[in-house]
């Protein structure tokens, strides 16, 4: 609820990608990947396919944790060119987990960016692809053994010609009945800036590039909550 992936616009996972996992050297290790379709099977004469490499050193150290990532992504037969860049990293106090999200998003080649109009992903993408930062800060409180707070500010600024920006925060508490069945609630308010219409979905897919329209404008609202169950079987 409380998440980034409803106001950017990303590919929940790769497919048809190949992947080399480093060895893991003193909590250092990088994965280094390729796929020549990011979305879905090849087109016919691979036309408008999108091809992605990408580059992702992690590091691993006691409570902390950090991750960098590079990825370039083409349009086949196409001038699309869009470049990605995300760094994270995490810190677990004991008291408290926090974290935190950088990412940079730029799209060159593309007429719908040069008008701002969206389209669909790796052939003319949404505004969200043309030319975004955005960050995101949260954090995990222990309240008991069992019982949780979590809460996280994202802050997106879309800096194409639609200037589609916004802000959300979120709050919400977990309760783990076992180890693996845990209970939750969420509350996430959004708020718009200059020409934003960012909304809520029911879940991160639907802004994502692999299903619903790619862009952040189709949801359901600017306030939202969720709760529910989860077991890991």
């Amino acid at each position: 609820m409380a998440n980034s992936s409803s106001l950017q616009v990303h590919a929940s996972r790769a497919d048809n990608a190949i992947a080399f996992v480093t060895p893991n050297v003193e909590g250092l290790y990088a994965v280094f990947a390729y796929t020549s379709q990011l979305i879905g099977q090849e087109n016919g004469y691979n036309q408008g396919d999108t091809r992605d490499w990408i580059i992702q050193p992690n590091y691993t150290y006691g409570p902390f944790s950090a991750t960098l990532n590079y990825e370039h992504l083409t349009g086949h037969n196409t001038e699309v060119k869009i470049n990605v860049y995300v760094g994270a990293a995490s810190y677990d106090f004991g008291v408290a987990k926090i974290m935190g999200y950088y990412e940079h998003v730029k799209t060159d080649g593309s007429a719908a960016c040069d008008t701002a109009v969206p389209g669909r992903f790796g052939v003319t993408p949404s505004s969200a692809l043309c030319d975004q930062n955005s960050w995101v800060i949260g954090g995990v409180v222990p309240v008991t053994e069992n019982d949780s707070v979590k809460a996280s500010y994202v802050d997106y600024t879309d800096k194409s010609g639609a200037a589609n920006s916004c802000r959300k925060w979120g709050i919400g508490g977990q309760h783990d009945l076992s180890k693996r069945t845990s209970l939750f609630i969420d509350f996430a308010s959004i708020t718009q800036r200059d020409h934003g219409a960012c909304t809520i979905f029911f879940n991160g897919y639907q802004s994502s590039a692999d299903d619903g329209t790619g862009d952040n404008r189709g949801g359901v609202g600017t306030r939202g909550y969720d709760l529910g169950i989860v077991h890991r079987f």
